[in-house]
């Protein structure tokens, strides 16, 4: 007869150990790469839903831009954010082709318009935007959107609306950016600013807040890939530009905006032109792309936010406010 042999209690306590251990431990393993597969998944799916995951939800870029931005009031700012509110009345205070029939009227036209939006205390537009938000009828760009400023310079502009926007939009918002060649005027644009005039090494501008994103180089070669890459983000929908601050001077540098951007621009999306009037030659340079842009247009409609100075149609020597604020209707 063959024997059997038992092993002690201790032997058997110990096998039956490692049989329990070896089919937990495979339990556990299945079961960790089980919940690994379910969030690996749930985190695809999140992604092409909010493509900007970690930073700030953009699927209100899919729709219209509101009129007025989403800010929470506070004590330092006025309420009065809706378009009725604004100090326009009626339908003669905007600007359109309907309006005029060639650049002289054009040029008129804006005069009258400049002179019932004058800032108070000769308060430049960007400084009523940005700086002091104390005027009961200045509107704000919406937080949405892209904001883009074309001529950066040592980014002082930039700056106030870069710090306005991470306080009254929120640290996780779109960022400003800028664009400039950083190698001064393409051509020569008046007396006493020849091509090169402006160079600046871009270092000079470091200082700028975290939420400013610089672009370097000529306008026409940055911006069209710029905007591919920003519709590929968002999934090939063309985000609106609801702030444009133009800077660029001369008359190439601004029709190459308007050419790129125009579709962009929507009803209260703000334009702040730096140079548009008040200088010998303002005609022949951002107030002429303006007019081309608006002459093509039709359903393009502007009102001037405001200006430090009225206009003046023949200026003989610069005047030191030339800049003009307006919004897109």
């Amino acid at each position: 007869m063959q024997r059997v042999y038992f092993g002690s209690r201790r032997q058997i306590s110990a096998v039956k150990s490692r049989f329990l251990l070896r089919y937990f431990s495979t339990i556990t393993r299945r079961f960790i790469l089980i919940f690994l597969s379910i969030l690996s998944l749930a985190a695809f799916l999140f992604y092409i839903e909010f493509p900007s995951y970690g930073k700030q939800r953009m699927q209100h870029l899919l729709c219209p831009v509101l009129q007025r931005p989403n800010i929470t009031p506070n004590s330092s700012m006025n309420s009065a954010y809706h378009l009725p509110n604004i100090g326009f009345s009626s339908e003669n205070e905007t600007i359109s082709n309907f309006h005029y029939r060639n650049y002289s009227d054009f040029k008129l036209l804006l005069q009258s318009r400049i002179a019932h939006r004058l800032l108070h205390h000769g308060e430049l537009p960007i400084n009523a935007l940005f700086t002091n938000p104390l005027f009961i009828d200045i509107p704000y760009p919406s937080c949405d959107g892209l904001w883009l400023e074309f001529g950066v310079f040592r980014g002082e502009s930039i700056c106030k609306s870069a710090n306005w926007k991470a306080k009254y939009c929120g640290n996780s918002s779109n960022p400003v950016f800028g664009f400039d060649s950083f190698q001064g005027l393409p051509v020569d644009w008046r007396p006493n600013y020849p091509r090169g005039h402006f160079s600046l090494n871009s270092s000079a501008t470091s200082y700028v807040p975290r939420n400013v994103q610089l672009v370097a180089g000529w306008f026409i070669n940055t911006l069209p890939s710029f905007l591919q890459n920003i519709d590929h983000h968002y999934r090939d929908c063309s985000p609106p530009v609801t702030y444009l601050h133009v800077d660029s001077d001369v008359y190439d540098s601004a029709r190459d905006i308007f050419y790129l951007l125009g579709n962009r621009l929507v009803p209260g999306s703000i334009i702040v032109f730096d140079e548009l009037t008040n200088y010998p030659t303002y005609d022949k340079h951002e107030m002429k792309v303006l007019f081309e842009y608006m002459s093509s247009h039709a359903n393009f409609r502007l009102r001037v936010i405001g200006a430090a100075t009225p206009m003046y149609l023949e200026p003989t020597q610069d005047i030191y406010y030339q800049s003009v604020a307006f919004i897109v209707v």
